[in-house]
């Protein structure tokens, strides 16, 4: 054995022996606590249960110590999956596990699910539906996250078994999980595809057309135009060794020309490849417009061509976006459905020349969110609010408007209480996620356009109102299918208010970090059109109540550490 490998040995040697003595440690520091009473609690279904949530607890409270933090989840699972009392204390365990010990994820989904497996199984006719939903719920997140991940098989299989269990319960989902398992197998396919054409040029490396073929796949299917480059030969389409050497290139270095360029040859190339790979070169090209308007500051005829194609390549990229539902269950037959939204990036804030403007909306910044989530697709109603809160504050009385008269705490606990009962997290959107949500792949003043003739389509606002809020869901929808966005009431947001952008962060931005202020969004029935813009914010006193504010809900994607 040499030296290095001999060295690489005592590493692996140390690592391992680190790890068995930080579990014989929290092994003892848990017999030291709660050996006795562990023995006492197994003696009792009742004793089960309330010792796996004295476990939780435990482990919650607990944060320089994660070797003991796992095993107590772990033993709280053990112990709340001994009756259907203990099921939702076994499953808040295995997710607090997920979050913050990565290592143990696929362990902690796999018993994750069987508590809802186990939940459905033993459910009474009462809550049979109930249970079943959201068992679908956690199989649709698991196959998001493996589609995510590019596990297209598993994300199929998990796809299946949601939409099976949807189908038996005549539930609604069903289309969006049939369209789910359409999306995986077509990424699927691509993946297969671009692993053939390689084995052919392997065999052929002087195939021209597979050449041709693999260089398109890799620059669309794996977004990889590195690696495309590298199979650059002289015998090939002259377009090709144009343009797949300058989609190497990062946009931030090309010139305004070769911007243009670019994006018309990925538009005029999207259609000779497979639908996944369609995408890569749509959003390709939407980042070259973006680039060319950046460096192009001129109000010519080129500057409106290239805004042009901008928002025709917008619309083609949401109109490609199926929407992903989720469904929460409150009681008494009330239910909330939200819809996912994909990780990416978007220009926040409002341009400089946008009309009615204020500049508490800029400087404009190019933000990004790296983490899927649910939004509702309308605003919390009356009778949502009602169903968890047991009582309606609001001063404009309809159980399918929106509740309004609600402070910000007040909405903040109506998110707490929700997690509680359905296990999942919600709360308040940030102000970040909720302008990318409202604009759905949008730049324009509001997500319908710069047309504020066109707002009485979209929105409940003062010129339409009659002075009132309306039910949810009346107007026209977003280009991502969220409603009143725009109007109706205002909106809550879990920031607090600062009057620019200047200090704000550009990755998963929360906003400061404290203030007297909290930030609401997106307008309402009492306001006129300035308000109800997609950049529009304001600062407001959480304790206040007014009877046009109100909020709509995120759901975090990370029941299954997604």
């Amino acid at each position: 054995m040499n030296g290095l490998a001999f060295r690489f040995l005592m590493v692996g040697i140390v690592v391992l022996c680190a790890s068995s003595w930080a579990l014989a440690h929290a092994a003892g520091d848990y017999q030291a606590l709660f050996g006795q009473e562990e023995k006492a609690a197994a003696r009792s279904v009742k004793g089960s249960v309330e010792f796996a949530a004295k476990l939780l607890r435990a482990a919650r409270s607990l944060g320089a110590r994660k070797d003991l933090q796992v095993l107590l989840c772990e033993k709280a699972y053990e112990f709340g999956l001994r009756a259907p009392a203990g099921y939702q204390v076994a499953a808040e365990a295995m997710r607090m596990l997920i979050e913050m010990a990565p290592e143990n994820k696929a362990a902690a989904q796999e018993k994750l699910l069987k508590v809802g497996e186990l939940r459905f199984a033993q459910s009474t006719p009462d809550n049979r539906r109930q249970a079943g939903e959201e068992l679908v719920e956690l199989l649709a997140d698991m196959g998001d996250e493996r589609a995510e991940s590019k596990q297209h098989a598993e994300a199929i299989t998990l796809y299946r078994r949601a939409l099976a269990l949807a189908t038996s319960l005549r539930s609604g989902r069903a289309p969006d999980l049939a369209g789910r398992i359409k999306e995986a197998a077509a990424a699927q396919e691509a993946e297969r595809r671009l692993a053939d054409l390689k084995a052919r040029l392997e065999r052929t490396p002087s195939n021209a057309a597979v050449r041709s073929a693999l260089v398109l796949a890799l620059l669309s299917d794996a977004d990889d135009p590195n690696e495309a480059a590298k199979l650059l030969t002289g015998d090939l389409d002259e377009a090709l060794r144009t343009y797949v050497p300058l989609a190497a290139r990062s946009v931030g270095d090309l010139s305004e020309a070769a911007c243009l360029d670019l994006a018309g040859w990925y538009v005029a190339t999207a259609d000779k490849v497979s639908r996944v790979g369609k995408r890569v070169l749509l959003g390709r090209a939407q980042a070259c417009c973006e680039r060319y308007l950046e460096l192009h500051q001129a109000d010519d005829i080129d500057r409106l061509k290239a805004k042009m194609l901008l928002a025709e390549l917008d619309k083609a990229m949401a109109a490609g976006v199926r929407a992903r539902r989720g469904t929460l269950t409150l009681g008494k037959d009330v239910t909330m459905t939200l819809l996912r939204i994909g990780p990416g990036k978007f220009v926040m804030g409002s341009p400089e020349a946008e009309p009615h403007r204020d500049g508490q909306e800029g400087p404009q910044r190019l933000v990004t969110l790296r983490k899927p989530f649910y939004i509702g697709v309308t605003e919390v109603t009356q009778a949502q609010y009602e169903a968890m809160m047991g009582r309606n504050p609001s001063k404009h009385v309809g159980a399918d408007k929106p509740v309004d008269n609600v402070s910000w705490h007040e909405a903040a606990e109506f998110c707490k209480k929700l997690s509680h009962k359905t296990g999942r997290t919600v709360r308040l959107p940030t102000e970040a996620e909720w302008e990318y949500a409202c604009r759905g792949g949008t730049r324009s003043a509001h997500f319908f356009g710069d047309d504020a003739g066109n707002l009485m389509d979209y929105a409940w606002f003062e010129e339409n109102s009659d002075q009132t809020s309306h039910p949810v869901g009346q107007k026209k929808p977003n280009p991502a299918g969220l409603y009143d966005m725009h109007g109706n009431v205002w909106e809550w947001c879990s920031d607090w208010y600062a009057d620019s952008y200047a200090n704000a962060g550009t990755v998963d931005p929360q906003g400061p970090a404290t203030g007297s202020q909290r930030v609401w969004r997106g307008g309402s029935w009492y306001n006129g059109p300035k308000y109800q813009r997609s950049a529009t914010r304001l600062g407001v006193d959480p304790e206040s109540r007014r009877g046009h504010r109100g909020f709509r809900v995120v759901m975090e994607a990370a029941a299954t550490g997604n």
